[in-house]
């Protein structure tokens, strides 16, 4: 099983924790949110078999 990556996007209004958000028709969950630095950390889902 590969590691699943994860990315900084700019911290959006109305995002937490565990949230979906989209970005090119991909679903990335938000797994951390810097709000000093206006950044949230999103990682990707791992695909359903």
């Amino acid at each position: 099983m590969s590691e699943l990556k994860s990315y900084y996007v700019d911290l959006e209004d109305g995002y937490e924790i565990g949230d979906l958000y989209y970005h090119n028709n991909e679903a990335y969950e938000v797994i951390r949110i810097e709000g000093w630095n206006q950044l949230m950390e999103v990682q990707e889902i791992e695909p359903s078999v």
